[in-house]
């Protein structure tokens, strides 16, 4: 009598199916704030009335434009700027997983819009990804570290830094002309945050050092 191998056959047969769909789930949970700007943009349009930081409305009581105000932009350069942006930073720092890229994001929106509130208080409209990016880049960094890299983590630290404070003192975004102006200072402040958050988990547990970037 000869066996049928069929049943062993279907199960390898699902299984590279399996890892196909988990790859597919995780690359869209690593890139879904991009998708979400996205969305968004497809949804309202550019510079949503509804959805931009806007410190009148924030003061009346509109308090989601303190996070929807970071995932709208002013026009298809800003857009398509950030999401190559964003993307590419997910994409360069593979280690950061999604629970990490959203935490790292979050942390930039809580300290990009508390320098706007008490320290831009001219500053009444604001919106676009760009300054929780420089959240992402400061993690990013610090996984680089964390992977025995620290020369190449220096490096891009401080030319990083350095386009922050040269853009800050001069007034002039270096790769971008949109139709509203640059806030260079946010770019600092999400840069702050992003080094700050680590600090404070360590100094929390200190044995904690590769906490949430690995996948």
């Amino acid at each position: 009598m000869i066996k049928c191998p069929l049943k062993k056959r279907d199960k390898k047969m699902r299984f590279p199916g399996k890892k196909i769909k988990n790859k597919v789930i995780t690359i869209l949970a690593r890139t879904s704030p991009g998708i979400v700007a996205v969305g968004l943009f497809l949804l309202t349009g550019y510079a949503s009335e509804i959805l931009i930081f806007d410190r009148d409305a924030i003061a009346a009581g509109q308090i989601w434009r303190l996070v929807t105000g970071h995932f709208v932009h002013c026009d298809s350069e800003h857009l398509l700027l950030n999401l190559l942006g964003i993307w590419g930073l997910i994409f360069i720092f593979d280690r950061l997983s999604a629970k990490a890229i959203w935490l790292w994001l979050a942390a930039g929106i809580i300290m990009v819009d508390a320098w706007i509130w008490f320290r831009m208080p001219e500053l009444n409209l604001y919106c676009g990804l760009s300054g929780i990016e420089n959240s992402l880049l400061a993690a990013g960094l610090i996984s680089v570290w964390n992977s025995s890299q620290q020369k190449l983590a220096v490096i891009a630290a401080v030319l990083s830094m350095g386009k922050i404070i040269y853009e800050i003192y001069t007034n002039t975004p270096l790769f971008s002309h949109i139709s509203w102006a640059s806030v260079p200072e946010v770019h600092g402040a999400g840069f702050a945050a992003g080094v700050l958050l680590p600090a404070f988990i360590c100094f929390k547990n200190p044995l904690n050092r590769n906490f949430l970037w690995l996948k």
